[in-house]
Protein backbone atom coordinates (compact mmCIF):
# COMPACT_ATOMS: atom_id res chain seq x y z
CA UNK A 1 0.00 0.00 0.00
CA UNK A 2 1.16 3.48 -0.88
CA UNK A 3 -0.08 6.50 1.07
CA UNK A 4 -0.45 9.97 -0.44
CA UNK A 5 0.77 12.17 2.39
CA UNK A 6 0.56 15.49 0.55
CA UNK A 7 -0.44 16.94 -2.80
CA UNK A 8 1.49 19.66 -4.61
CA UNK A 9 -0.78 22.70 -4.55
CA UNK A 10 0.36 24.08 -7.90
CA UNK A 11 0.04 20.73 -9.65
CA UNK A 12 -3.54 20.09 -8.53
CA UNK A 13 -4.54 23.69 -9.20
CA UNK A 14 -3.12 23.50 -12.74
CA UNK A 15 -4.81 20.20 -13.57
CA UNK A 16 -8.18 21.22 -12.12
CA UNK A 17 -7.98 24.59 -13.87
CA UNK A 18 -7.39 22.87 -17.22
CA UNK A 19 -10.19 20.33 -16.69
CA UNK A 20 -12.62 23.05 -15.64
CA UNK A 21 -11.65 25.17 -18.67
CA UNK A 22 -12.57 22.26 -20.96
CA UNK A 23 -15.88 21.87 -19.13
CA UNK A 24 -16.41 25.62 -19.48
CA UNK A 25 -15.82 25.40 -23.22
CA UNK A 26 -18.40 22.63 -23.51
CA UNK A 27 -20.88 24.65 -21.45
CA UNK A 28 -20.12 27.67 -23.64
CA UNK A 29 -21.03 25.67 -26.74
CA UNK A 30 -24.35 24.68 -25.18
CA UNK A 31 -25.09 28.27 -24.15
CA UNK A 32 -24.12 29.47 -27.63
CA UNK A 33 -26.53 27.04 -29.24
CA UNK A 34 -29.24 28.04 -26.77
CA UNK A 35 -28.58 31.73 -27.44
CA UNK A 36 -28.83 31.29 -31.20
CA UNK A 37 -32.07 29.31 -30.89
CA UNK A 38 -33.57 31.74 -28.40
CA UNK A 39 -32.42 34.71 -30.47
CA UNK A 40 -34.00 33.36 -33.62
CA UNK A 41 -37.28 32.55 -31.86
CA UNK A 42 -37.48 35.91 -30.06
CA UNK A 43 -36.41 37.87 -33.15
CA UNK A 44 -33.13 39.19 -31.74
CA UNK A 45 -30.79 37.05 -33.83
CA UNK A 46 -27.72 39.28 -33.56
CA UNK A 47 -28.05 39.50 -29.80
CA UNK A 48 -28.33 35.71 -29.50
CA UNK A 49 -25.29 35.17 -31.69
CA UNK A 50 -23.33 37.78 -29.71
CA UNK A 51 -24.27 36.10 -26.44
CA UNK A 52 -23.23 32.74 -27.90
CA UNK A 53 -19.81 33.95 -29.02
CA UNK A 54 -19.24 35.67 -25.69
CA UNK A 55 -20.17 32.52 -23.77
CA UNK A 56 -17.68 30.43 -25.77
CA UNK A 57 -14.93 32.90 -24.83
CA UNK A 58 -15.93 33.84 -21.27
CA UNK A 59 -17.05 30.46 -19.88
CA UNK A 60 -13.72 28.61 -20.32
CA UNK A 61 -11.82 31.52 -18.79
CA UNK A 62 -14.22 31.82 -15.86
CA UNK A 63 -14.40 28.06 -15.24
CA UNK A 64 -10.61 27.74 -15.59
CA UNK A 65 -9.91 30.47 -13.04
CA UNK A 66 -12.46 29.05 -10.60
CA UNK A 67 -11.01 25.55 -11.10
CA UNK A 68 -7.51 26.85 -10.46
CA UNK A 69 -8.56 28.53 -7.22
CA UNK A 70 -10.68 25.54 -6.16
CA UNK A 71 -7.85 23.12 -6.88
CA UNK A 72 -5.43 25.14 -4.78
CA UNK A 73 -7.88 25.30 -1.88
CA UNK A 74 -8.60 21.55 -2.11
CA UNK A 75 -4.88 20.69 -2.11
CA UNK A 76 -4.25 22.90 0.92
CA UNK A 77 -7.19 21.38 2.82
CA UNK A 78 -6.10 17.85 1.86
CA UNK A 79 -2.55 18.49 3.07
CA UNK A 80 -3.79 19.83 6.42
CA UNK A 81 -6.23 16.95 6.96
CA UNK A 82 -3.79 14.28 5.75
CA UNK A 83 -1.16 15.52 8.19
CA UNK A 84 -3.63 15.01 11.06
CA UNK A 85 -5.44 11.76 10.14
CA UNK A 86 -3.31 10.22 7.39
CA UNK A 87 -3.53 10.28 3.64
CA UNK A 88 -5.35 8.23 1.04
CA UNK A 89 -3.94 4.72 0.64
CA UNK A 90 -3.89 2.88 -2.67
CA UNK A 91 -2.30 -0.25 -4.02
CA UNK A 92 -0.30 -0.50 -7.23
CA UNK A 93 0.23 -3.69 -9.19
Amino acid sequence: MVEVKSIDVGSLAKILGAICAVVGFIMGIFFAAFGVILGSVAGGGAMGIGFGIASIIIFPIMYGILGLIGGAIMAIVYNVVASKVGGVKYETK
